[in-house]
């Protein structure tokens, strides 16, 4: 390299690359570097590997194979001596370990309900009941396997929130086959058919309205709905499966456990239900249904409660997605623009100290001049500056949740003031915390986009605004997306001087180029299988010793020269005038203008709060602005308007989908109204418990309020049909109203037992399914207690009075 030629001179000679040039096998500029320290012992540096899937690609199974991999390369001849592989972040671990939180859930709920069972049936009614729930489940993960569904935490949810409202078909059945085997004392045979005559159809309408009041959840837009998607794909699934288990397999199986079984005597959850029924239909006839007018004052009364509920409601906060506990953490901490890789290290080196001494982190990987990889989240980051040697991140794992006292998101304000003690004595130091915090993603909740003409004038009215959220309490890590100007040399060439001395435009900018940068112009081929080198040209300059690149200080750009064609040096002075200015590192657009994110994050405020407080200041100073200048906010306020606005859709969606099955099942339109007035009841429970426990209202109760409609039209479709078959059987209006509350009593109830016991160990296990559940809990513990009461009452109303028939005896079918 250093002999090659390039140029001959007058005398024939040839000069070498070496006469003219310093020529020199180095190591490539230091872009970044990477460190690893586990437990809290000192950080080793290394190189770090990441590994991400395709879609549809098992997680688990390829990372199994990247560690056979792994194992393979070290055996391997080229293996260097020496050299250690640690993984520092094992998703199939995380998985494993939240599949076994899931799993436990699932398991204490089906446990819970196969003791309900035992309570409310007999011991061999409850096993086929049982039994039957791990087989429905099993049903749905292979179907949803030959579709090509990988298992994953929404399919196990989707399961648990079915769970309570499959197990109403088999009691259903099995109380059928109680009934028709030891009360009317019919053969196996005639029984299994009375069974299915009886109950098929009932079952068939119950399960299809609780299906349809989850099926519209699956066309919930945005990512937020394709998020969610699975849970109501598994949940109707295991309702389908269980209503075709229930007659195909339980009734089948019953054989084997019933058909030999003694009658038994009643038991003692049988006296007390007779006795709790009893006491209902006495206060029924004697209070709420003595007249159509007390009838009325008791759904007027539920009425005015909702409406309270409503009120009360509205009074909390509003948030797309509660935090979960994560086990990842990444920290951005960004240094002044045009800090160098050393100071950055420094500063690491520093901010690693403290960070690898803290007991609940089990590694902690650090990076020099780039970002950590999961401070990346989202489309819009991938786009920013990530790599700059002002950049420092880190990479920390927590210790599973059973060996920490708190949950991982809520260490973050300590970190911050260690970090911020640690770093006081450095100068213009920015430090960004990104948690893991569930949800469908991890980027920035609260985002503000400002547009206009002008990047330089977006950026003051950016800072202005950023100083304005900095003063709202909860909100954090406040930061634009551009993040700070950096300082740039602008040269303007003059274009006279560059005609007198016959200087291109081309040539004047290589030469420039080849002053200022290093750049690629090749590559030096060597022999076997090494890397070839790269081959970089940069002119010499003294401030950089040895090291390639352009000029580090004013008095450098001013001894730029330029060779005219005929080889004299021109100063570059002659030729271009400079001046030094502040520029953004990058340009970004928002609808085809240019924009400016301010981000932030909120701890113990959610974002509505802040907009609301916001919104006043941001138009005024909208007033003032320029034309073409707005702001619209994005992150969690852009998503929960489609997605609310979406859910909220499929909600009505919901109701009118029940209530056209219930006119054809019910022949009617008035039945239906009353079945649907179970949706406020239930309501209330659901408000007032989200406002006595200040829970904010989320996605996921809402999720929550869209699978209530099923659970508690269901239950009110078997009050329906039991007081019709009074009514048919010629007991007087008001008599029949009582009877069926009284008698529909143990079934209800024990379906909300069923279901809210299901519930209960994913509700207090995981902080995102909280209102998803207790949306559940809540409502339908109003809906169970109020309905016994009210609909009866509702359907006084709506109905006109039956002269009374000679006694004749009824049982509900339902």
């Amino acid at each position: 390299m250093q002999q090659l030629p390039v140029a001959r001179l007058s005398d024939n000679r040839l000069v070498r690359l070496e006469e003219v040039a310093l020529v020199y096998k180095g190591l490539d500029k230091v872009k970044s570097e990477t460190y690893f320290s586990e437990l809290g012992e000192p950080f080793t540096q290394g190189v770090s590997l990441g590994v991400k899937k395709r879609p549809g690609v098992d997680t688990i199974t390829l990372i199994n194979e990247v560690k056979t991999a792994m194992a393979d390369y070290q055996t391997q001849g080229f293996w260097p001596d020496g050299l250690k592989v640690q993984i520092i972040s094992d998703e199939s671990a995380l998985i494993d370990e939240s599949f076994a939180n899931v799993f436990g859930n699932i398991w204490q709920a089906m446990l819970a309900v196969f003791i309900i069972l035992m309570v409310l049936l007999t011991w061999r009614e409850a096993l086929i009941a049982g039994a039957a729930i791990p087989l429905t489940f099993l049903g749905a993960l292979m179907i949803l396997g030959l579709f090509g569904y990988t298992l994953n935490t929404m399919m196990i949810i989707g399961m648990v929130l079915a769970l309570g409202m499959l197990v109403d078909v088999f009691i259903l059945v099995m109380e059928g086959m109680h009934d028709n085997l030891y009360s009317k004392r019919l053969r196996f045979q005639d029984a299994a058919l009375a069974t299915v005559k009886t109950y098929a159809m009932p079952a068939f309408s119950g399960q299809l309205t609780t299906i349809l009041a989850m099926a519209p959840m699956m066309a919930i837009g945005g990512v937020d709905g394709k998020f969610i998607r699975l849970i109501p794909i598994t949940a109707v699934l295991c309702l389908v499966l269980s209503y075709l288990i229930a007659f195909l397999i339980c009734i089948p199986l019953s054989q084997y456990l019933l058909r030999n079984a003694k009658e038994t005597q009643m038991s003692t959850v049988d006296t007390l239900t007779q006795v709790a029924g009893q006491a209902l239909q006495r206060w029924l006839g004697r209070f709420a249904l003595r007249s159509r007018r007390q009838a009325g004052a008791w759904v007027a009364g539920s009425m005015l409660v909702w409406v309270i509920s409503i009120g009360l409601m509205s009074t909390l906060p509003s948030l797309l997605y509660p935090k979960g506990d994560g086990r990842n953490l990444a920290i951005t901490i960004e240094l002044g623009p045009n800090a160098t890789l050393a100071q950055s290290r420094a500063v690491a080196e520093r901010a690693g100290e403290y960070l690898a001494t803290r007991p609940y982190f089990e590694n902690v990987t650090m990076y020099v001049g780039k970002k950590s990889p999961r401070a990346i989240s989202s489309i819009s980051d991938q786009l920013l500056l990530n790599e700059n040697p002002n950049l420092v991140g880190f990479s920390a794992l927590f210790v599973p949740k059973h060996a920490r006292e708190q949950l991982a998101y809520e260490y973050v304000p300590e970190l911050r003031a260690g970090l911020n003690e640690a770093l006081a004595d450095v100068a213009g130091v920015t430090v960004l915390f990104t948690p893991e915090v569930g949800g469908s993603s991890n980027d920035d909740p609260l985002q503000i986009v400002l547009s206009g003409p002008d990047m330089a004038q977006l950026s003051a009215y950016a800072s202005e605004l950023q100083l304005q959220l900095a003063t709202i309490n909860g909100v954090t890590d406040v930061r634009n997306n551009l993040g700070a100007w950096q300082s740039q040399v602008r040269l303007t060439a003059d274009r006279e001087a560059l005609n007198f001395h016959g200087i291109t435009e081309q040539d004047f900018a290589s030469q420039l180029r080849l002053a200022t940068e290093a750049d690629e112009y090749g590559k030096f081929k060597l022999a076997g299988t090494e890397d070839d080198l790269k081959i970089r040209l940069s002119t010499y300059w003294e401030s950089r010793d040895e090291d390639i690149g352009g000029p580090k200080s004013h008095a450098e750009i001013n001894l730029i020269s330029l060779f005219t064609p005929s080889g004299e040096l021109v100063p570059g002075g002659n030729l271009v005038e400079y001046e030094i200015d502040a520029v953004p590192p990058l340009y970004t657009h928002a609808q085809t203008q240019r924009a400016i994110t301010i981000k932030a994050k909120v701890d113990g405020i959610t974002v509505g709060e802040v907009i609301s407080q916001l919104e006043p200041q941001l138009s005024a100073w909208q007033q003032n602005w320029p034309e073409g200048y707005h702001y619209n906010y994005a992150g969690e306020a852009e998503n929960a308007e489609e997605t609310y606005g979406s859910a909220g859709i499929v909600f009505v969606l919901a109701i009118m989908m029940v209530f056209a099955v219930l006119t054809l099942a019910l022949g009617s339109f008035k039945q239906p109204l009353v079945v649907l007035f179970t949706i406020p009841l239930a309501l209330i429970g659901t408000f007032t418990g989200f406002w006595v426990f200040q829970i904010p209202f989320s996605f996921p109760a809402m999720i929550g309020l869209i699978a209530l409609v099923g659970i508690v039209v269901n239950n009110a479709i078997v009050m329906l049909d039991t007081i019709n078959g009074h009514i048919k059987a010629g007991v007087v209006l008001r008599e029949a109203c009582a009877r069926g509350a009284a008698e529909r009593l143990r079934p209800i109830i024990g379906t909300s037992i069923t279901t809210i016991v299901g519930l209960v160990p994913l509700g207090l296990s995981d902080p995102t399914w909280f209102p998803l559940c207790f949306a559940i809990i809540f409502g339908l513990l109003a809906s169970t207690l109020v309905a016994m009461i009210v609909i009866p009452a509702m359907y006084m109303l709506v109905s006109r009075p039956v002269t009374e028939k000679p006694a004749q005896h009824y049982v509900g079918t339902n």
